[in-house]
């Protein structure tokens, strides 16, 4: 399952966002996030941050979805 989630305003060039971006983009959520913790570049602070909210927002969405349904 795909989610999107998009932070504007954040004061770094969109270069140096899209360089961290390109190192998690299609890796699992649990690798992503490992990345970017120990990544030592500022946007990957904000990414994770994003990226953290996609997954609230997903798992939200999810549980609305089912919610008084059988699985």
């Amino acid at each position: 399952m795909q989610a999107r989630a998009i932070q504007r305003d954040i004061g770094i060039p969109a270069t140096k966002v899209r360089q961290v971006i390109d190192l998690i983009r299609g890796k699992p959520v649990e690798e992503a996030l490992a990345i970017l913790q120990y990544s030592p570049r500022r946007a990957s602070e904000i990414i994770e941050k994003t990226l953290r909210s996609a997954i609230l927002d997903m798992t939200g969405f999810i549980q609305s979805a089912y919610h008084g349904k059988e699985m």
